[in-house]
This record gives structure tokens, C-alpha cells and sequence, in this order.
């Protein structure tokens, strides 16, 4: 049937209508009551809570009932009913068509399409709009199932509409839009399985019969399928050009019908046929659309002209056709006023405006991203000039979210030299290096009560602390990459403008401010944030003017060298300039220290790098504890001089060895002075020793000796008597550190019925103790052995000489400390035990949690800013949680540190992976007592064991990562999967009066920890990570004797399995990890979800039968089952409902394979309630022959219908979220961070018993 004119009768016996329905009135009668009265019981505000839920059990049952498309059909075409009982009428059809079609009989769905039909062809105006829209949708699930297949006729009737009044019309563009969307652009199942007849259908009906022969020549058009030749994208147009000609500025038929039009514009853009378009002249309508008053109509023509220029491909002559008229003069001038007309006051946010505001500048950016593509066939005459004009207006808004698209799309504009270069894009070359400038600055450093509309518009645009951190760095990174193209292609220009900029700043940074003082510090005060976006500047610049550098020939012509030497000297000039000035503000001399030496390694010239070492070695801050915000600003200015000298011993060792005497002797007098610690004369010495071993220069045996003299007294450190005693037993451990002591302390004080550590003071005992055990940790070796090997293996490759020397230096002292770094591991881990605290009874295994437990500020999450957390910390010193807080200081130092040592060794390869005897103990040492660290020092040793795992020779693996990546993934599975279940317990448990800090900061911990655990397993199982290139090992191997190793013939490493076949050729690494992913599969993490289905769809292939892996019948069955349950469990879980398609696909990939090559499959999917064999067997077989993986997941989820827990079609029906929290386009584009809903959402857990039911 191909129209709606048929009215529906019932089929007597058919399942449809109950046979009581047709032989008695008064039972039909008395049915529809009952629906009518249980709808009425919902909706009554004098309803019980009690009454509603029977009424909704009831009409939840009424629904499913086989008579229920005809009851909803006879109560719906009853116009005399209210509104929601036609409604819910409609959604008994729905619920029939969705759930019941693939069972009826094809005179059953021919009565249900009829049905349908009828119900659409009777759209009223006077019908609320939900009513339209839900009668609308149903033919579209109708056409989704049987046009194009059995039923042709889809056109036809919406043709017969469409000659009726507006509302019938706006009713077909609902039909129109939604079944573009489905069958074109959404995960719709359904639409999914007839992808191609439903495509080639659609496109056929909404194109001109001309165009579409002249597109598809060879094609045979079906004439059942298409009404008339003039095509829906000409319909449309008219009625759009109707609308527009009368008055579409105020809410009416006509502003609705444009809306609703340019809607189905949006929808078919990405995929109608160009010429189409061009000929059915939507782009002019479109444009005539921006040029009216109403922001809804304007809104609607920018979305679909931006569905239009985000297609990937157009070929040449539809770009000329389509894209090119938008360089126009005139659509240029209309896209200007647009944007002049949208921009928005800060203290007042048009909303409409500023949605508006932000599609526009996403619709410019795709336009400048064509020019990049094609600039060729942009044709003369284009406005491009003026077009780049209305860009650069655009990245002046106050707004950095509106601004940041075209400013990357300026990014790529500039790095193409035919663009960059043109005499288009050279007038804005100067002011866009001056907007970059000052967008530098640190926004999200401003006080919550800033007035500057930047922060307002930032707060108001991205609303967690995290999300405008990652925002703003993309920002900023753009702003970093102008300055260097435009500091690459203009040198001698940008340059002197820059630098002359940062001297007008540094000569007014405090105008207006109140004069330096320590005690008023602050690190993000408006002076030292001026500073720093101007400096950054500097950086970007002088990382342009390197790469201009480099660009060069060996020999420059002569025009070419002079302005080199001219801008060499005039940066030397300018830095000794700014080196003279008295930078009180150890943040403005951490960012001057940091630019001389950049500078320094660009001019290389002698003389001024010894100025800058000289000015380094003369600053003179010293920290204060009364003011911790200043003495941590003076941490960080000495951890960058210490980074600083260690760059300018590498770029000027040579140099700097000429000279050793002379730099010895003034270091000397340096760390004589009484303001410098062990910790800074630590730092001279590894900075003389990275001089004598980087060089080349002098006498090889004079530098060996004098290297050796570095680490001998290291050396000597680890084999005293006293450290051998101390590192005998974990009890003669502890007493080293003072740790016996310390829990003596604590039990005289009895420390678990403190309440409030923070003001418990301390008597002299406690700070003598306190004292003691922070002494007793400067006396072990680890702090020197760190700095003198970390030095040694930086930047090192093992072509170089240095790696020998290196190697020669250490191959005889890593087998005397190794030992001892294991122990230290290993009782650094023990101490997170509880038991082991064997001076602490059972009943104050609390207090040792308390004292292990980290405290540290995280942004967006610890109450208080990061000032507020140290001031704190700082303030409580001298309390029972200052001694804590010193105590597990110093065992998270002992800890990290060795890791660190560990680290470094790895970079020796063979010399540390060649003993054959280390790998047990190693694993042992690491992993035995892991489950006892927190997830954040989990972290911390997972982040050593990647270094572990990536270092390790080709050769090596077999024996050293066996023990290693099992003991490893075990720990991490045990540890993590313990963890997701505490925080769903606790989230079940806990009330919304409980301080949440502390589990937002555990939950966002734990994410965290999990992202890296499943980022490691995907690394190592990456199916294109190569083996590392073959080097010949630097002597003999630990484990052999010199002979052996000439002996030994050398393999290329592409005689060895990469590390994805090394682990799933080996069962037992293999199956702690595949545990843990499956655990993964559960864990309430989207992204490390998401990141384990894919991991586990590349490994599946693998298993087959005709793999041939030793472990594949049994990998094969565990993942049929445990991974096929685990993904099921998943599905119904209402948490991953946007990662149904994900799951979908993982599921169909386990059926795909392995479905007929174990019964597993297949007894899991029976198990589950509601499935027959039939129903089974039917669904695994298409999916089995199917190459399609969207047809794939499309069969899946229709299996599966019954199960999901929140049907992304069925989003629509729930609350709709604040459109303010739903991000935008950009904000999702430009902040690439773990949005994970936290704890603070406080988001129930849903019940899972039903989860554990669906197995049998």
C-alpha cells in the first residue's frame, strides 16, 4: 500500500486485537477505561504515591500486551481524548514496532503500518506539539523497518501531506530530518542493518530525477520508491523561500516553518548530492536566512551551513560550486554583520546571542580550513583579504571559547609559507602576534572576584577548574605557535618588536602595585603573571628565531650572516641587560634564569654563557619559613637553576672543561658559604661531573680519574659498616630512621584518640624525634647515588661516546648498590602495612594509616586555593600532623628516590637487565607489598615499571619481563578492581551531608591510576609498537665472562617477537592481564572502558583456532565467557549508556569470531533471561557472516534490546539537562580531559542484583 487514504481494520485472530475487542463493546469499552483512568492517576497532583506506581505496573503491562498497537490506535484516532492519553496511545504503537516487529507476520505489520499511517495523515494544528512529534517519529521507526523493502510508498504519502496545510508540511520535515539522522548520522541499530537500501532510497527522494540520473548514470532508480521528479531539497527550498518572504522575525507559522526547514537543510547537508544543493539554491537561501532579525532563524541557517562545510570530501568542481560563493564580498559583509549583530555584553549574556555567536566562528573556522586545503581553486576576485579581516576580529572577542577555533585555524593558516606569506595575511601578521601576546597570560590564576571579562567570560564558558586548565593550555599553545611561525618567517621584525615590549613592561610592572615585600608574596600576584606571559613570549619567539636558525645553509649569503650576527648581539645584549636587574620575585628570576640560558644556547657564544653561569651561581635566595609561599617560590627558582646549569654543562662542556679549574675554584667558594645545604653543593658537584663527562676534550684517563672521584665516596656511602647494619633486617631498618621511636611517640600520646592531630602540639621529644628521622634519611646514599647516575644517562644515546664511559663508569658499581636498592624498596613498601608497625597494638593500626597517608592539594577538587593548602601545612609543623606529615615524608623520599635510582639503571640496559638473577627479586621487592600503597603511590611505582617494561632489551624479555609483568598485573588487578568496589559501596552508603573532599580526591586518584594501568596494557599490546633498533651491547653482559660474550653471536632485533606476541604467547603474563581487563570492563571509567574494549577487539583475531597459540582454546573460552558476561553486565549498566556502541561492537567481535568455534559463545547468551535458541542461533549466524562491523553491533544491540540500561534513543524521554552544562562543540574539541562525574555529583548507584539475574 502506497498511500494513507486505507482505513485500518483489525484482523480478527492476528495477535493484534483480542478477540473480546471485537466481539464485545462493553469489555473493549471497559479496557480503554482502565488505561484512561490509570493515566489520569499519574498525572493528578491528589494522586498517592501508591496509586501511581500500580497505575504505571499497569500501563507498563498494557504496553507489551499483543492487542496493544490496536487499543493504542483506537484510543489516538479518538481526537476527543486528552492529549497524554493520546500520547501514551502512540507509544503503545511504538513499543509495538520497536520491540514486537520482527515477530509479526507481514499482514500483521502491514495492519500496524497502516495504523500508523492514518494516525499521520490526521495531524491537526490543534495538536499539541509532543503529540505531532511522537506521530511523526513513528513513521519514521515504520520506514526505518519496511520502505524500500516491502513497502514503497513512504514518499507517496508524505507527498499527499505535504499538499495539505503548514502543519502537515512541518510534520513531513520532522519525518524528513529524523530519518536523515538515523539512517545517515546516528547509532541507530535499526537503520543500521538496511544501511544500503535505505541510503540509496533517501538520497534518490530528495534529489532532483535529473541530477541523480546524470550522478548515478549506471544506477537503475527504483519508480516505486521516488513520487515525482522535482526531489525534497526543491520542495524544500520553496517552502524555505516562502517562509523568508513573509514576516519570519516574530514567532509564528512562518519562523517555525523556516526553523523546521533549515533543520532537514542540517540534516542532509553532510551527504546530499553538491549539485543538489547548488541547484535547489539553498546556499542563497541560507544566507537570506542570516540576513533576518530572528536569532532562532539565523542560528538554524549557521547550523546548516556548517553541517554543509564539515563534509570531509567535495569534489573539485563542488567546492567551486558551493564553498567559494561564501568568499564573496557581499557573504563575507553578511557574515561580518552576523558576528557584529551576535557579540554579547559580559555583564549581561544573551544566551541565544552568544550559541549563536559561537556556531558562526565554527562555521568561519571550517571555511579558513578549506583555504588551507584547496587554495588553488579559490577563484580571483574572492574577498579573502576581507575575510581574514573578519577572522582576526574574531580573535580580538573577549571571549576565549568563541575565539579559540579561528585562532587554530590562523595556527594552520600560517604554517603554510604560500598563505603565510601572501600579501593577504601580512597586514594582520602584527597585530595577531600582539592579541597572541597578551592572551599568554595565566586567566586561570586570577582571584574568583576578577572583573576582567576574559575571567568572567572563562568561569561562565567552562565550569570545572580542571577543564579551563586543559582549555586554557590549548589556548596558550596556539598563542606559543603564532609567535614562533611569525618569530620564524620575520626574525629580525618579531624579535625587536617582542623584546621591546618586554622592556616597556618591566620598567612600569609595579606602577599601581604596591612595592615588593616578602611577607605580603604571593606566586600569582598581577606583577609576577605580567612577567610570565611576557617571558612566554620570549620563549616562543626564541624557539621561532632557533628554528630560523637552523633553516639556514652552512653558508648564508653575506645579507643573510649580518642580520644573524645582528640578532645574536642584540639578544646578548638584551639578556645582560635584564640580567643586571634585581629581581626580587624568585618566580621573575626563575623565568630569567630559565630565558639566559635559552639565549645562551642559541648565541653560543663563550663569553656570555660564562655570564650567565656566573649570574646563576650568584643568586642569593634564601627561604623563610614564616612566609611559605615565598620559600616554595625559592624551591622552585633552585630546582630550575639546578635543570639550568645541568643544560649549560651539556650544550658548553667542551668549553666549560677549558675552564675547569677555573669554574671548580668558584663553585668552591660558592657552596663554602652558611646559606648552602647539602642538597645545593650536591647540585655543583653533579654539575662539575656533567662538564668532565660530557666532554670530548683532554686527556681521556685525566677525565675518567676525575670521574671516578665523583661517585667513589658514593660508592663508599653504601658499604659502611653502619648502612650495612642498617639495611641487614626491616627492624634494623626501622631503627635507623627513627621509626622505633616514632611509634613509641605515638603510643605515649596515644595518638588514635587525638581527634585533631593538627592541633596537638609538640613537646621537645617529638621534635627531637622528628628531627632525628629526617637526619637519619640525609644520611642514606640514595639522594647522591640519584643525582650523579641521573646525569650520567640524560639525553644519552648509546652511539655516543659518553654512553661508554657512562657504562665503564657504573658496570662495577650497580652490582655493589643493587642489592641494597632492592632492600630499601622492599622495606619502604613494608612500612605501608599495618602488622609490620609491631610497636603499634591493633587498636592504633589507624594511627599508621593517618601517618602514610599523602596530603597534597589537587586543582579543582581541595578546598582553598594551592596558597591556602601550604600555608596549612606549613602551619602545622610543630603539631602531631606536622611530626605525621615528616614521618611519611621521608619514607615516600626513601621510596621514590630508589625508584628513581631504578629508573636510571634501566637506561644501562644489559649492564642492569644482563643479571640473570635479578628479575624474581626485583618482583618480589616491588610487588610483594604493593596492594599496601595508596592509589596514588600505586601510581608512582606503576609509572617505574612502565620505565622497566619499555628499557628492557629484545633479548632479555623471555626471562627478565615474565616474572616481572605478571607479579606487576596482578598486583595492579588486586589493588584496583578492590578499590572500584569500595567506592560504588561507598557511594551506596554515604549521605549528602558527608564531606566529600576527601572521595572526590580518592575517586579522582583512582581514575587516574586505572587510566594508566589500562594505558600500559594497551601500549604493550599495541599491535604497531616495533622493537627498538639493534645495538651491540658495551661489553660483556653481567652474567658472562668475556669469552662468552665474543662467543655470543649477535641476533637483530627483528629476529625477536615485538612485545604484543611476546605476551599473548605467553600464558601466564598473558592471563594476568586479560584479568585485569576484564575487571577494566566494569570499572565505572568511560575512557579506561573504552580503552579496554579496544585493546580487547584487536587481541580476539588472535585466538582462533587457526592462530596457533599455545594458550588459544583456553584464552578463547575465557574471553566467550567472563569477557562476553562482563560486557553484557556492562550494557545493562545505565552508567556506560554512551559506550553502548563500544560494547555492542566488543560483543559482536567475540560472536563474530568465536561463535562457531566454541559452544560458550553461545551458552552465555542463552543463559540470559528471555533468550531461545532460535532467537540465539538466528542472530549469532548473521552476526558470524557479517563483514559489516556497524551492521554488527547493529545486530547485537537489537538482540540485546531488552537488556540496555539507558537506550540512547530513549534519551529524549528523561529530564533535559541545564543547556549550560552541555558543552558546545568547542569546549568539546578543545577540552581533552577525563570528564568522569565524581563523587560531588553525588549519582547514586544503581541496584546491579539485576545484573547477576541474567545469567542462569
Amino acid at each position: 500500500m502506497n498511500g494513507t487514504s486505507v482505513t485500518p481494520v483489525p484482523l480478527q485472530g492476528d495477535g493484534l486485537m483480542p478477540e473480546k475487542l471485537s466481539n464485545d463493546d462493553s469489555d473493549s469499552t471497559k479496557s480503554l477505561a482502565s488505561i484512561i483512568e490509570a493515566l489520569e492517576a499519574i498525572h493528578s497532583p491528589q494522586s498517592s504515591n501508591e496509586a501511581r506506581v500500580k497505575a504505571s505496573v499497569f500501563l507498563d503491562q498494557a504496553r507489551a500486551q499483543d492487542q496493544a498497537p490496536f487499543v493504542g490506535y483506537t484510543l489516538a484516532s479518538d481526537l476527543s481524548q486528552p492529549p497524554p492519553v493520546r500520547h501514551y496511545a502512540l507509544s503503545m504503537i511504538e513499543y509495538a514496532i520497536q520491540h514486537r516487529w520482527i515477530h509479526y507476520s507481514g499482514e500483521q505489520a502491514v495492519a500496524v503500518r497502516e495504523w500508523t499511517l492514518s494516525l499521520g495523515s490526521k495531524v491537526k494544528e490543534q495538536d499539541p506539539l509532543y503529540v505531532r512529534t511522537k506521530q511523526a517519529q513513528l513513521w519514521v521507526d515504520i520506514a526505518k523497518r519496511s520502505w524500500a523493502l516491502d513497502w514503497m510508498g513512504l514518499d507517496e504519502a508524505l507527498l499527499q501531506l505535504w499538499a495539505g496545510p503548514q502543519v502537515q508540511r512541518e510534520f513531513v520535515l520532522y519525518v524528513l530530518e529524523n530519518l536523515s539522522e538515523d539512517i545517515f548520522c546516528s547509532e541507530d541499530s535499526i537503520a543500521a542493518l538496511r544501511g544500503a537500501e535505505l541510503s540509496k532510497a533517501c538520497v534518490e527522494i530528495f534529489t532532483p530525477a535529473a541530477i541523480f540520473a546524470e550522478q548515478y548514470p549506471t544506477r537503475e532508480t527504483s519508480a516505486n520508491v521516488r513520487q515525482g521528479d522535482e526531489g525534497w531539497l526543491a520542495r524544500l527550498a520553496e517552502f524555505l523561500g516562502l517562509c523568508l518572504e513573509n514576516n519570519v522575525e516574530i514567532a509564528g507559522p512562518y519562523q517555525t516553518g523556516a526553523i523546521r526547514a533549515l533543520a532537514v537543510m542540517k540534516s542532509v547537508a553532510g551527504w546530499a548530492i553538491p549539485k543538489a544543493i547548488v541547484a535547489a539554491h539553498l546556499l542563497e537561501l541560507c544566507c537570506r536566512a542570516m540576513a533576518t532579525s530572528s536569532v532562532p532563524v539565523q542560528f538554524a541557517a549557521v547550523e546548516a551551513l556548517h553541517s554543509l562545510f564539515s563534509r570531509a570530501y567535495l569534489q573539485d568542481d563542488d567546492f567551486f560550486a558551493t564553498v567559494c560563493p561564501m568568499y564573496r564580498t557581499e557573504v563575507v559583509n553578511l557574515m561580518k554583520s552576523l558576528y557584529e549583530r551576535s557579540i554579547v555584553d559580559v555583564t549581561d549574556i544573551d544566551e541565544s546571542k552568544y550559541i549563536l555567536l559561537q556556531k558562526l566562528v565554527e562555521l568561519l573556522a571550517n571555511l579558513g580550513h578549506y583555504i588551507i586545503e584547496r587554495p588553488q581553486l579559490v577563484p580571483e576576485g574572492s574577498d579573502l583579504a576581507g575575510f581574514f579581516f573578519l577572522m582576526l576580529t574574531v580573535v580580538r572577542n573577549q571571549s576565549l571559547l568563541v575565539t579559540i577555533p579561528v585562532l587554530h585555524t590562523f595556527v594552520r593558516l600560517l604554517r603554510i609559507e604560500s598563505i603565510g606569506d601572501s600579501e593577504t595575511i601580512l597586514p594582520l601578521i602584527g597585530p595577531l602576534l600582539q592579541i597572541c601576546s597578551e592572551r599568554l597570560f595565566r586567566y586561570e590564576a586570577l582571584p574568583e572576584d576578577s572583573d576582567d571579562p576574559t575571567f568572567i567570560f572563562l568561569n561562565e564558558d567552562i565550569e570545572t577548574v580542571p577543564e579551563r586548565h586543559v582549555f586554557l593550555g590549548n589556548y596558550r599553545r596556539y598563542c606559543v605557535e603564532v609567535v614562533e611561525i611569525v618569530t620564524r618567517r620575520k626574525p629580525f621584525d618579531a624579535l625587536g618588536h617582542i623584546i621591546t615590549q618586554v622592556d616597556e613592561m618591566l620598567q612600569r610592572l609595579y606602577s599601581n602595585q604596591p612595592p615588593f615585600k616578602v611577607e605580603f608574596y604571593t606566586r600569582n600576584s598581577i606583577p609576577t603573571l605580567i612577567a610570565d606571559a611576557h617571558f612566554t613570549v620570549v620563549e616562543a619567539a626564541l624557539r621561532g628565531y632557533a628554528k630560523w636558525s637552523t633553516s639556514q645553509s652552512p653558508s648564508p649569503p653575506a645579507d643573510v650572516q649580518q642580520t644573524h650576527d645582528l640578532m645574536d648581539n642584540s639578544l646578548e645584549n638584551w639578556c645582560e641587560r635584564i640580567l643586571q636587574i634585581n629581581h626580587q620575585d624568585p618566580l621573575i628570576q626563575k623565568c630569567v634564569t630559565h630565558l639566559s640560558v635559552d639565549i645562551a644556547a642559541s648565541t653560543r657564544k663563550p663569553a656570555f654563557t660564562l655570564a650567565v653561569l656566573e649570574r646563576i651561581l650568584s643568586l642569593k635566595f634564601v627561604e623563610d619559613p614564616d612566609y611559605p609561599a615565598y620559600s616554595e617560590a625559592v624551591q622552585e627558582l633552585r630546582k630550575v637553576c639546578s635543570h639550568e646549569l645541568h643544560r649549560l654543562a651539556l650544550h658548553f662542556s667542551d668549553y666549560f672543561y677549558s675552564t675547569y679549574e677555573d669554574i671548580e675554584r668558584r663553585i668552591n667558594v660558592v657552596i663554602s658559604g652558611p646559606d648552602v645545604d647539602d642538597r645545593l653543593r650536591l647540585q655543583y658537584q653533579t654539575f662539575l661531573f656533567t662538564i668532565t663527562h660530557r666532554s670530548a676534550c683532554g686527556d681521556d684517563e685525566v677525565r675518567r680519574q676525575r670521574l671516578a672521584s665523583f661517585l667513589e665516596p658514593v660508592k663508599g656511602l653504601w658499604l659502611q659498616p653502619q648502612m650495612l647494619e642498617a639495611l641487614s633486617s626491616f627492624e634494623n631498618f626501622c631503627r635507623f630512621l627513627g621509626l622505633d621511636k616514632v611509634q613509641q611517640y605515638l603510643l605515649s600520646k596515644q595518638a588514635h584518640q587525638v581527634e585533631n592531630w593538627s592541633t596537638f602540639a609538640l613537646d621537645d621529644e617529638g621534635m627531637a624525634i622528628k628531627s632525628q628521622t629526617t637526619q637519619s634519611f640525609e644520611a642514606l646514599p640514595i639522594r647522591a647515588t640519584k643525582s650523579f647516575l641521573g646525569v650520567s644517562v640524560d639525553k644519552m644515546k648509546r652511539t655516543e661516546n659518553s654512553y661508554r664511559v657512562t657504562c665503564s663508569l657504573w658496570k662495577d658499581v650497580i652490582p655493589q648498590i643493587l642489592p641494597h636498592l632492592l632492600k630499601l624498596i622492599s622495606f619502604s613498601h613494608a612500612l605501608h602495612v599495618p602488622e609490620n608497625w609491631t610497636g603499634l597494638p591493633g587498636e592504633m593500626h589507624s594511627v599508621v594509616k593517618h601517618v602514610l597517608t599523602d596530603r597534597f592539594w589537587q586543582a579543582g577538587i581541595s578546598s582553598g586555593s594551592r596558597d591556602d593548602f601550604y600555608a596549612k601545612v606549613t602551619g602545622t609543623k610543630t603539631s602531631l600532623e606536622g611530626f605525621a606529615s615528616s614521618v611519611r615524608g621521608t619514607i615516600r623520599a626513601v621510596r621514590e628516590q630508589c625508584y628513581a635510582v631504578l629508573g636510571f639503571m634501566t637506561r644501562l640496559e644489559d649492564h642492569f637487565y644482563g643479571f640473570s638473577e635479578l628479575p624474581e627479586p626485583l618482583s618480589e621487592a616491588l610487588f610483594t607489598d604493593a596492594r599496601s600503597l595508596s592509589t596514588h603511590q600505586l601510581s608512582v611505582l606503576l609509572n617505574v615499571s612502565r620505565t622497566v617494561i619499555d628499557n628492557c632489551p629484545v633479548h632479555q624479555r623471555s626471562t627478565f619481563l615474565s616474572p616481572f609483568l605478571y607479579s606487576l598485573f596482578i598486583q595492579l588487578d588486586q589493588k584496583i578492581h578492590f578499590e572500584w568496589q569500595r567506592l560504588i559501596q561507598r557511594r551506596q552508603t554515604s549521605s549528602y551531608e558527608d564531606d566529600l573532599t576527601n572521595e572526590m580526591r580518592d575517586e579522582s586518584i583512582l581514575r587516574q591510576l586505572t587510566f594508566a594501568a589500562v594505558t600500559t596494557v594497551a601500549g604493550i599490546l599495541h599491535p604497531q609498537r616495533p622493537n627498538p633498533p639493534f645495538q651491540t651491547t658495551s661489553g660483556p653482559l653481567p652474567s658472562q665472562s668475556e669469552d662468552q660474550s665474543k662467543s655470543s653471536p649477535a641476533k637483530s632485533n627483528d629476529t625477536y617477537p615485538s612485545m604484543r606476541m611476546f605476551i599473548i604467547s605467553n600464558p601466564r603474563i598473558l592471563e594476568a592481564i586479560i584479568l585485569f581487563m576484564t575487571h577494566a570492563i566494569y570499572m565505572q571509567d568511560s575512557r579506561c572502558c573504552n580503552i579496554t574494549i579496544n585493546v580487547f577487539r584487536s587481541i580476539i583475531p588472535e585466538f582462533r583456532i587457526s592462530g596457533g597459540l599455545p594458550a588459544a582454546p583456553m584464552i578463547r573460552d575465557y574471553i566467550s565467557s567472563e569477557v562476553l558476561k562482563a560486557s553484557i553486565a556492562s550494557l545493562h549498566e545505565p552508567y556506560f549508556v554512551d559506550l553502548q556502541k563500544e560494547l555492542a561492537q566488543l560483543i559482536a567481535t567475540i560472536i563474530h569470531f568465536y561463535g562457531t568455534q566454541t559452544e560458550v559463545v553461545a551458552q552465555v547468551l542463552l543463559s540470559i533471561n528471555g533468550m531461545t535458541e532460535p532467537i540465539v542461533g538466528r542472530a549469532m549466524g548473521r552476526i558470524v557472516r557479517n563483514q559489516s562491523a556497524r551492521q554488527q553491533r547493529a545486530l547485537v544491540l537489537e538482540l540485546l534490546e531488552s537488556l540496555r540500561g539507558v537506550r540512547v534513543s530513549e534519551q529524549g524521554k528523561f529530564a533535559k539537562p541545564d543547556p549550560k552544562k552541555v558543552k558546545s562543540a568547542i569546549q568539546e574539541k578543545y577540552m581533552t580531559i577525563d570528564t568522569e562525574p565524581t563523587q560531588s555529583q553525588r549519582e547514586q548507584s544503581p541496584d546491579l542484583g539485576g545484573i547477576a539475574d541474567m545469567f542462569g
